[in-house]
C-alpha cells in the first residue's frame, strides 16, 4: 500500500548448448551447460520517498565439457566444472542500493529528485540527479560520485536540454569525465552532444543532423 511495498523474485536459469565442428584433421564437440540462481528484492516505502533494491546471484554452475574424434582414431577430452556458491561480496552481490525520489507538480511545470547510494559490499557511491520539465521543454543534471581510496571522488556529470514539438525536436546534452580530477578543467574531458530533426506532422518525412 502507500506505507510498504516488498517485490521478490527468485530466478532459477539452466541452458545447454550443443555445438559440433569438423575440422580438417579432427571433429570437435562442445558441450557447455550453465545453471543459475538469481534473487531481486525491492522495497518500496512512498511515504518517505524511499526504495532499497537488493539483487543477488545466489549460485551459478558452468560445465563445459569438449571431446575432439581425431581422424587416426584417437580420441581427445577436456572438461572444466566452475561452481560459484553465493557470497557477501561483489561476485554475488550484483545491484544493493537506497534511493529516494520525489516529484513536484506546479503551474510551472514538474520538478523531480532523485539520490541513490550504492552500498557495500559494492563500492559506495553517490548518485544525485535532478529533472524539470515545462510544456515542451526539459532538461536533467546528474552528477555521480564515488568512494576510492578511502575518499568520495566525482565521477562524471551530465547537463541535458531538449525540445519536442509537433514539427521539431533539439536536444544538447553536456559531460564531464572527473575521473583523475585534480582541480583543474581539461577541456579534452568535455563532451558535447547535440540533435535537431524536422518532420511533417504525419512523421512520414524527417531530417535530422546530429553534432558529437
Amino acid at each position: 500500500g502507500d506505507y510498504l511495498t516488498i517485490k521478490d523474485t527468485l530466478t532459477p536459469s539452466y541452458s545447454l548448448k550443443d555445438t559440433t565442428s569438423v575440422y580438417s584433421s579432427y571433429e570437435g564437440n562442445v558441450r557447455k551447460e550453465n545453471i543459475s540462481v538469481t534473487n531481486n528484492l525491492s522495497l518500496s516505502v512512498p511515504y518517505l520517498f524511499t526504495t532499497y533494491n537488493l539483487s543477488l546471484k545466489l549460485y551459478t554452475l558452468e560445465d563445459v565439457k569438449e571431446e575432439k574424434k581425431y581422424n587416426s582414431g584417437n580420441v581427445s577430452e577436456n572438461s572444466k566444472k566452475e561452481e560459484t556458491p553465493f557470497s557477501w561480496d561483489k561476485s554475488s552481490v550484483k545491484t544493493h542500493e537506497l534511493q529516494f525520489s520525489k516529484s513536484f507538480d506546479t503551474t510551472i511545470g514538474k520538478l523531480s529528485g532523485r539520490v541513490t547510494l550504492v552500498l557495500p559490499p559494492l563500492a559506495f557511491a553517490i548518485n544525485p540527479s535532478v529533472s524539470y520539465s515545462f510544456d515542451l521543454f526539459s532538461s536533467s543534471f546528474s552528477w555521480s560520485f564515488k568512494e576510492t581510496d578511502n575518499k568520495i571522488q566525482p565521477q562524471k556529470s551530465n547537463l541535458k536540454f531538449s525540445f519536442t514539438g509537433s514539427k521539431a525536436a533539439a536536444s544538447l546534452e553536456s559531460t564531464y569525465n572527473f575521473d583523475g580530477f585534480t582541480g583543474i578543467f581539461e577541456p579534452r574531458k568535455l563532451r558535447l552532444y547535440g540533435s535537431l530533426s524536422l518532420y511533417t506532422d504525419n512523421k512520414k518525412w524527417s531530417i535530422e543532423e546530429k553534432i558529437d
